[in-house]
């Protein structure tokens, strides 16, 4: 990626291999028996920058720096064609940067950023890092955000993620198509289940029992207020013998699954056209549910829960993360902030005073994170313990950034 003075840009270059495209069925089968799981992982873990959640933060960037994002994604990893193959393009005019030479990320307030002609965005963690990224909003904008919505970094980017995977008109059809065939109504939860790759690394096994007691929880409120004649689940997953395991355990839900999905997000054939698709209709479908219950260390749940902001005032609250909280990859430092005291019960325990600034790390692995028992854990100066959640909320960060006034003037 690339800056220019004047009319600056940025530009993300994708350099990946291309692969031999092959029968899915055959791709699929082989990945199981073929004993290169090391290899996939590898492979896997490299191409994770190259999607929609890296081209929004781009876009992102671009727009705080006050510059033009140029977007070159052919030979893209999941479509030689590049991101046209699914996607509407992010510019009709502003294609690429032609002979203007790109220099590596620096600090964006130096002179020698203000100066280049372009700059070269690297992925995800910029270093050094700047006020405004993830997950900061902009100062004109913080106000309004903070009084209407209950996690306003996510409406903000949410915003980016809208416009970034703005489908073509084929992958609109099919789109559309898919979700005629598989019946997808209202109401309807979204379940993303991960495994293959995110088992080797990221995450823990998390049965199907797990995620179907947030289900049922959601359920059980709905008909408080309304009648519910049918309970459905749009269950996407990578797994393909999850749907029927599902549908013999909760035998009074409707599951709405696609198989041919499933396979396409298979290690042996995620990196295609294919898989692509997959991923794009997974995103939209489980945006428009009502309700998500997913692992948010995955970024389709991420980037799904993005998306569905678009859809509600705010929609903050309608997702159930079984692993992590919400992060973002490259993220600045976040903290929660003491709004009660506390004074530590035992050794496990940390003790503060309102205000008091404790430090949070967003990685499901991770000691810094929400237990989900009513407890959270975080860091306090040199200590670092368990807290009761209740008694902190999320600080919101906010940055200075364009406010392109004469945006309103034309």
């Amino acid at each position: 990626m690339a800056l220019l003075p004047g009319s600056p840009f940025l530009v993300d270059y994708w350099k990946e291999i291309e692969t031999t495209r092959s029968l899915l069925t055959d791709i699929y089968n082989l990945s199981r028996h073929d004993n290169y799981d090391k290899w996939r992982k590898q492979e896997s873990e490299d191409l994770t920058h190259c999607n929609a959640h890296h081209v929004a933060n781009c876009l992102l960037v671009a727009y705080a720096t006050n510059r033009t994002f140029v977007f070159e994604s052919k030979g893209w990893q999941y479509s030689v064609e590049g991101w046209e193959s699914v996607f509407q393009p992010l510019s009709k005019t502003c294609t690429t940067i032609g002979d203007i030479k790109a220099i590596a990320w620096t600090d964006p307030g130096s002179r020698k950023f203000q100066e280049a002609g372009a700059v070269r965005m690297p992925p995800y963690t910029l270093n050094p890092s700047p006020h405004f990224v993830p997950l900061a909003i902009p100062m004109d904008l913080s106000e309004r955000l903070i009084r209407i919505h209950g996690f306003p970094f996510v409406w903000w980017f949410g915003q980016f993620m809208t416009y970034v995977m703005r489908p073509n008109d084929a992958m609109a059809y099919e789109l559309e198509q898919t979700t005629l065939r598989l019946g997808f109504k209202h109401p309807i939860v979204g379940v993303h289940v991960r495994r293959t790759d995110k088992l080797l690394k990221e995450a823990e096994f998390h049965s199907i029992e797990e995620y179907m007691v947030h289900v049922e929880e959601f359920y059980l409120k709905l008909e408080r207020r309304e009648e519910v004649t049918v309970k459905r689940v749009y269950l996407a997953t990578d797994d393909d013998n999850l749907l029927g395991e599902a549908e013999e355990k909760y035998p009074d839900y409707e599951f709405l699954s696609d198989t041919s999905i499933s396979k396409a997000a298979a290690l042996g054939s995620r990196y295609s056209e294919l898989g692509l698709k997959g991923i794009v209709t997974d995103v939209n479908l489980l945006s428009q549910c009502d309700f998500i219950v997913c692992t948010l260390s995955s970024t389709v749940c991420r980037n799904s829960y993005a998306l569905m902001q678009d859809f509600h005032v705010d929609a903050s609250s309608y997702v159930h993360s079984i692993d992590s909280n919400y992060y973002f990859a490259g993220q600045n430092a976040h903290h929660h902030v003491a709004i009660y005291p506390h004074e530590a019960q035992g050794p496990e325990e940390i003790s503060f005073q309102p205000g008091d600034l404790i430090s949070v790390k967003h990685s499901n692995r991770d000691d810094y994170n929400n237990h989900w028992d009513g407890y959270s854990r975080g860091g306090l100066g040199q200590m670092s313990g368990l807290y009761p959640s209740y008694k902190a909320e999320s600080k919101v960060e906010i940055a200075v950034m364009p406010n392109y006034k004469e945006v309103d003037e034309m």
